[in-house]
């Protein structure tokens, strides 16, 4: 089905429709995507489309992977300025993102890297594909290419990565806590804490945000703990980051991290790699101030990486991390033996010492109980 693509304009950056020549011409479409098995609760992903009319050769094909809180309908200036430029732009809203199914921040980056795979196999095989990533979708997008080097990507794009964040600083109870009792606890949200004044220098962009009643800044404790560990993962794998890439990062983001991104450019063993440091750009740079030039250099980059290499199937997709830690219930055996040995001690001092001494060695075995003061926090 047809979406309307001034409507969707209009709602990030008004008045920016009579600026842009060819509107007209474009069509974007919409359909929804299942997920893989397992499926229970038939969570759909929305897909949308976005291309000239009249095209019967496009360029080649941009995916674009929103950040965390966001969904697709967040990049459509990104997606019109290249379409305008003869690509085929393939957009989802993550799963409990946007349109798409699922519990609003109930997900992990797992079943993220699924939402991927199944966007890029609407791809054509016969042209060129360029994967991009911002934010939390960066980070998505690293995952994915370090998962799946045999995938022909022309290039890969990573824009103001979730490598490190202000916003993900947890204390060590904290982390100790979303990674080890997540399950029992699915239902709580946590408040991010992102800023919407960090986004942009833009006004009028920052208040679309406030009023867009899809963005979602909240979080589960599952969608918390797989961030912490994908972000940990990148870190130290990053050296296996091969397709051309190029990164961007604003010098003026104070919600992700720049050193983060030079520090996984440097490790990266890609013969093709580049960073652009953002002079006073913000976290979002396709929707700052300077996001025309930002647009032009990464169409400069994109057409200079085109070729002749066509991108294929999208054959063994691997999802996941290697080293990835199964569910593992130990701590909690371990904790429920440490509590019954703690009983039974208790209890023979209860029958063999007098109420004086007893009360003393309470004392002493009461601290004992730092495990539990640790875990509750």
């Amino acid at each position: 089905m047809e979406e309307d693509i001034s409507e969707l304009l209009e709602l990030i950056h008004p008045g920016e429709t009579k600026l842009i020549d060819g509107l007209e011409n474009l069509v974007l479409t919409w359909k929804f995507l299942p997920v893989s098995a397992p499926n229970p609760k038939n969570v759909r992903i929305m897909y949308r489309l976005l291309k000239l009319r009249e095209l019967d050769s496009p360029k080649a094909s941009l995916c674009l992977v929103h950040g965390f809180a966001e969904h697709s309908g967040r990049m459509i200036n990104l997606a019109i300025f290249f379409a305008l430029e003869g690509f085929e732009v393939h957009m989802v809203d993550l799963r409990s993102y946007g349109h798409s199914g699922g519990a609003r921040g109930g997900h992990n980056l797992l079943e993220f890297q699924d939402d991927i795979q199944q966007m890029l196999k609407q791809v054509r095989p016969n042209l060129p594909c360029f994967l991009w990533g911002h934010s939390m979708g960066g980070l998505l997008v690293t995952t994915v290419a370090l998962n799946n080097p045999q995938l022909n990507f022309s290039g890969v794009i990573i824009c103001a990565p979730l490598y490190k964040s202000s916003s993900a600083e947890l204390s060590q109870v904290k982390e100790l806590v979303m990674t080890n009792i997540h399950d029992a606890v699915e239902e709580m949200v946590y408040n991010s804490y992102i800023a919407p004044s960090c986004l942009s220098k833009d006004d009028l962009y920052v208040r679309s945000v406030i009023n867009d009643k899809k963005m979602m800044p909240l979080f589960g404790p599952g969608l918390g703990s797989s961030l912490l560990l994908h972000m940990k993962w990148v870190m130290i794998n990053s050296r296996k980051l091969i397709h051309p890439v190029i990164f961007y990062h604003g010098d003026a983001d104070t919600l992700t991290y720049l050193n983060a991104t030079e520090e996984v450019y440097n490790k990266c063993s890609s013969n093709d790699k580049t960073l652009r440091k953002l002079k006073g750009v913000y976290h979002e740079p396709h929707h700052d101030l300077e996001r025309k030039e930002f647009m032009m250099d990464a169409l400069n980059w994109i057409n200079a990486h085109i070729g002749s290499k066509n991108f294929g199937n999208v054959t063994g997709f691997k999802i996941g991390l290697p080293g990835f830690p199964k569910k593992s219930n130990t701590w909690k055996y371990g904790f429920i033996g440490f509590v019954v040995i703690y009983l039974i001690i208790a209890w023979r001092v209860k029958v063999r010492l007098s109420p004086l001494k007893l009360m003393s060695l309470f004392r002493y075995l009461s601290k004992l109980l730092w495990p539990l003061a640790l875990i509750l926090g």
